[in-house]
């Protein structure tokens, strides 16, 4: 979709897996709070808490980042959007000088945190120089310790993309 600058912007949206998520979480607390409510057991409610929290994690997370920019092309360079409470300080926009290739792969079994494997679509930067890091990632002068385990992960997980393109890159919904 075009915005009136001529640029090429993408929206965060819900997607079926995150409303089918949030819904579940939801059910899941309500059925909680009628199995505590019908028993006399004080136990039952323990778990109530944590199952609300997460749905109400769930929900105002999304909720948080509808229509935010998720990716953005224009003459300044690219811009992936950040994360849902920090959308600001989490944005970043890698000017095109930085940037060598634009690389869009798609990745078998990698894993998500706690999910377990997925497959999924990646754009991933490759840049002029040096790699470009992204807000979130390990700086390799600040950091090398856990920049190399980084690189050490992507060439098991990805090992038919270049490390630094993984290492520069963002999932890429729909």
């Amino acid at each position: 979709m075009n915005d009136q600058t001529g640029a090429y912007v993408i929206r965060y949206s819900a997607s079926w897996e995150s409303l089918a998520l949030a819904a579940l979480s939801v059910a899941l607390t309500f059925s909680l709070a009628r199995l505590a409510a019908t028993t006399a057991e004080p136990l039952a409610w323990i778990p109530l808490p944590f199952a609300g929290g997460f749905a109400l994690f769930l929900v105002v997370s999304h909720l948080a980042r509808l229509g935010k920019v998720a990716l953005r092309v224009d003459s300044h360079g690219l811009t992936f959007g950040g994360q849902p409470f920090r959308h600001r300080e989490t944005t970043h926009t890698v000017p095109w000088t930085a940037i060598d290739a634009v690389v869009v792969y798609r990745t078998y079994l990698y894993r998500v945190q706690g999910f377990g494997p997925r497959t999924g679509r990646f754009l991933g930067l490759r840049g002029t120089e040096a790699p470009i890091i992204l807000p979130g990632r390990p700086d390799p002068v600040t950091d090398p310790s856990r920049y190399a385990a980084m690189i050490d992960r992507l060439r098991r997980w990805v090992p038919h993309v270049p490390p630094d393109v993984a290492y520069a890159s963002r999932r890429v919904w729909g």
